[in-house]
C-alpha cells in the first residue's frame, strides 16, 4: 500500500511539474518547449534514482504472518505450483492447460462448461484454452446429441496426458519427501473442507 501511495505521489509531482512547463509553452518557441520538457523528465529520473532505498539484509526481516496456518498453506501451494509449472512448461503446457487436459482424460465426453464449473474457470477463459488444445491436436470435439458437444483426447492428447502424469507423480514424491510424517490419506479430506 505504501508503495502504491508513493508511486501515485511521484506521478502527481511529475504531472504538476509538466503542467507548469506547459503553461509557458505558448510564450516559448517549440525547440525551447521540447528542451524544457526533456530537462524536467531527466531531473525527475535522476531524483528517483537518488531517493531509491538501499537493499537490506533479507535474513533480518521478520514476517509476522509466518505463524498463521493460512499463510503457510499459501506459501506451500506457491512452491508446489512453481515446481509443477516448470515441469509442465518443458512439455509445452501451462499449469491450468495441463489440469484441463487431465480432467478431459478422466471424463471423456465432458462438456466445456462442465470443466469450467468444476475447476472454477470463467467461460471467457475456457474457450481459448480448449481451442489451443484443439489446435495442438490434443483434444477433439464430438457431438453428443442434437446440440451438445463433448471433449475427448486424441491419440497425441493421451500421450501428453501420460507425460503430464509423470510430472505430477514426481511432484508428489518431492512433496512427500518434505513431509515424511504426514498421513496423506488423512490430510486430503481435511484440506478439501477448506475449498469445497
Amino acid at each position: 500500500m505504501l508503495t502504491l501511495i508513493a508511486i501515485q505521489y511521484s506521478n502527481c509531482m511529475y504531472l504538476n511539474t509538466i503542467n507548469q512547463v506547459e503553461c509557458q509553452a505558448k510564450s516559448c518557441p517549440a525547440n525551447n518547449w521540447r528542451a524544457q520538457h526533456t530537462a524536467v523528465r531527466a531531473n525527475l529520473v535522476s531524483q528517483s534514482k537518488l531517493e531509491r532505498p538501499q537493499p537490506t539484509d533479507d535474513s533480518n526481516i521478520q514476517i509476522p504472518m509466518e505463524r498463521l496456518l493460512g499463510y503457510q498453506l499459501k506459501r506451500a501451494s506457491q512452491a508446489m505450483e512453481a515446481k509443477l509449472s516448470a515441469s509442465y512448461r518443458d512439455l509445452g503446457f501451462r499449469l491450468l492447460e495441463g489440469t484441463v487436459l487431465l480432467t478431459i482424460e478422466a471424463n471423456p465426453g465432458i462438456k466445456q462448461s462442465q470443466i469450467g464449473a468444476v475447476l472454477n474457470i470463467k467461460s471467457a477463459n475456457m474457450t481459448p484454452m480448449v481451442t489451443l488444445l484443439e489446435n495442438n491436436n490434443c483434444v477433439e470435439r464430438k457431438r453428443l446429441d442434437g446440440r451438445s458437444q463433448g471433449l475427448f483426447l486424441t491419440g497425441h492428447g493421451k500421450s501428453m496426458a501420460q507425460a503430464l502424469w509423470q510430472c505430477v507423480d514426481e511432484n508428489e514424491r518431492w512433496l512427500s519427501a518434505r513431509l515424511p510424517d504426514i498421513d496423506t490419506a488423512a490430510v486430503i479430506p481435511s484440506l478439501e473442507k477448506i475449498w469445497r
